[in-house]
């Protein structure tokens, strides 16, 4: 397969205090090994959940059940030493891998900041709300080719479509993973027309992965239709472009079960 493209120089990684960062951050850290670029993680701390802890009338209920204030002091604590606990994991994980890494806390709303902080040929990944990412990102055994976990790209037949199914296809190839394309067309002759295209787009480019590429036909490419695909498929990722407004992309990131990964 083709040399990565020169201009993808980071892996860059948003996390916020819901967020399980050991699975995402040893997902971008073996992503960066495999595409030979830098590792970054940004912690965002919640604005919302700080200015909600000022309010006087904001309550939180105890492990006995008994109402009482938020204190912006612990609250601003806790975030903190997650943040140093992100830190560290980060930090261990690349020195394995052996990548130059960075670490940084921003103040905000997660999605904002993560495309405020990013720059063409980044690959932007982010999981929050609790997002449970599948076993098979904590690389603690080999999956086997044919139980691998599927990783899921959302086309659009765009330039920066492409782009995404490029990137999409590389890590499914260096990982040996399977990659089904989500494909919203109007009835089934639409749909194979459009695989056809992408299946010869994949050939030019060198592409093998023996057989373990599908599409899957979806109605269309709403956050809730493709949230629901990526759960159904059990999928290891999502990746897709920053073509889909903010507001989409943030509900999205709300129902996903994997980590999302945008490329810019």
């Amino acid at each position: 397969m083709a040399e990565p493209v020169a201009v993808r120089r980071r892996v860059l990684i948003a996390l916020d205090s819901a967020a399980r960062c050991e699975a995402v951050l040893d997902a971008g850290v073996r992503l960066a090994a495999h595409l030979r670029a830098d590792v970054e993680a940004m912690f965002v701390e919640d604005a919302d959940l700080l200015r909600l802890a000022g309010l006087p009338f904001v309550r939180e209920v105890g492990r006995h059940g008994a109402p009482r204030g938020l204190d912006p002091e612990g609250v601003q604590r806790a975030l903190a030493g997650y943040a140093a606990e992100v830190e560290r994991v980060l930090g261990d994980s690349a020195r394995r891998a052996r990548l130059q890494w960075r670490f940084q806390v921003a103040h905000g709303r997660l999605l904002h900041e993560l495309l405020a902080a990013s720059t063409e040929g980044d690959l932007l990944m982010l999981a929050r709300l609790g997002a449970r990412p599948i076993e098979a990102l904590r690389g603690a055994a080999v999956v086997s080719r044919a139980l691998a976990a599927p990783v899921l790209v959302v086309w659009r037949d765009d330039e920066a479509g492409w782009r995404a199914l490029n990137v999409a296809a590389e890590i499914a190839e260096l990982e040996a993973r399977p990659l089904l394309v989500l494909i919203a067309a109007s009835g089934p002759r639409a749909a194979a027309q459009t695989w056809q295209r992408v299946q010869a787009a994949l050939a030019e480019v060198g592409v093998d992965l023996r057989g373990l590429i599908s599409y899957r036909q979806l109605p269309d490419l709403t956050p809730a239709t493709v949230a629901d695909a990526a759960r159904v498929e059990g999928a290891d990722r999502l990746i897709q472009t920053l073509a889909t407004s903010a507001e989409e992309l943030e509900a999205l990131t709300t129902r996903l079960t994997c980590p999302l990964v945008l490329v810019r």
